[in-house]
Order: structure tokens, then sequence, then C-alpha cells
């Protein structure tokens, strides 16, 4: 049975994200278990009356730092989740919450559009085959068969293409960081990622503790 995890501080996600930046805005790419859990923080201590914005106030927060993005696949499943009722007013994902999943991920769209053409072809496929891999290594690793999301699988693609891909007009490549609630598949991924020799490092932020 999975250990259940809390979900962590606000401030101690703001100030993990605050502390791997650097002098450019790095690219983060916010999965839908992640966003949940942003949710939930921001309704703490908050009636149910006043929770439809409360979000709104902590993803500016990561805004002012990062570039934050959502990939295809996740956003199929912000949409899924934004239809599941927690009871009679609230929903699992406010439309708040919907409306920046939207705009990040129209992000995407536009990023990976500017990402180098000669290289983001070759790096993606590159990379596809890197993550195949390395979640076959986790699955072998694990205790019990868990399911790897299609969510999981593209997040980790599309930042190791990312990470290794300029965008047009820009000398290097971003900084890369996976904000995630699934430690399992996503941040022990990017770990093994990142130990590949030619990919760069790939961070992550977990949103549970």
């Amino acid at each position: 049975m999975k250990k259940h995890r809390e979900v962590k501080d606000f401030r101690k996600i703001e100030r993990e994200l605050s502390d791997l930046s650097g002098a450019q805005r790095p690219i983060i790419l916010v999965d839908t278990g992640a966003l949940i859990d942003i949710q939930r923080k921001s309704e703490e201590g908050i009636s149910p009356d006043n929770r439809q914005n409360s979000i709104d106030i902590y993803l500016r927060r990561l805004e002012e730092l990062s570039d934050p993005v959502i990939t295809p696949e996740n956003y199929k499943e912000v949409l899924k989740h934004a239809t599941v009722r927690l009871n009679r007013y609230e929903r699992e994902l406010s439309p708040s919450a919907l409306g920046r999943a939207f705009l990040y991920a129209r992000r995407f769209d536009e990023f990976y559009t500017r990402l180098q053409e000669d290289e983001r072809e070759a790096n993606s496929l590159e990379s596809w085959l890197l993550v195949k891999n390395h979640l076959e290594i986790l699955l072998n690793q694990a205790d019990e068969y868990e399911l790897i999301s299609p969510g999981d699988c593209e997040l980790l693609r599309h930042g190791a293409t990312f990470a290794k891909t300029p965008l047009r007009n820009e000398e290097v490549p971003r900084k890369i960081i996976l904000v995630t609630s699934d430690y399992n598949h996503v941040a022990r991924g990017a770990q093994l990622i990142s130990q590949t020799s030619n990919y760069p490092q790939i961070n992550f932020i977990d949103t549970r503790i």
C-alpha cells in the first residue's frame, strides 16, 4: 500500500523554486497532481464562500519566478479533474485554476514551437526513447506495479526535450523544473535522466512531504 504523503506548505515550494531559479527565468512543467495540491493549500483557513480565486495568489507567485507550462496530456487530465465535485459547492479544481491551466497550456504550445526546429525533432525522439527506458527501470525497481500515466511520460519527455533544446533567439536551453506530486515516477525519472551523460540537469519540486 502506498504511504500517504502530506501536501507541502506553499512557502516551502516557493522557496525551493527561488533557490533553483537562476539569472534566466526557468520553465516549470506543472503536473495535474501538483496543481490540485496547490489548490488545496490555497484554500486552507478560508471559508468555502471565498475560495473561488484563492489559488490565483499562489500561482502568481510562481509566475513571478518562472514561466509555468502544462503539457497537452496533463491539460486533458486537468479538464477531467475540473469536473470532479468534492461537495455540492466545490470542484476539485476551481474555475480560476482551470483558467490558469488554459494559459499554461497555451504557453506550452508557444514555447514548443519556439524550440529551435533543427534540434527539436531529434531531441524529442531521443528524449522519448530515454524516458521509455528509464520508466521501465523504475517499474522494475518498484515493490508493486504502479500505473504510469500518459501525463507522467509526457511530462518527462518534454522536460528532457526543453532541457536540451534552446528556444529560438536564445543561445542556451532554459533551466527546467518539474513541479509534481508524483515522486515515484516523475521526480525519480528526472533524477535518472539527469544522470545520463549528455543531458543537462532536470530539477524537480515535490509538492508532497
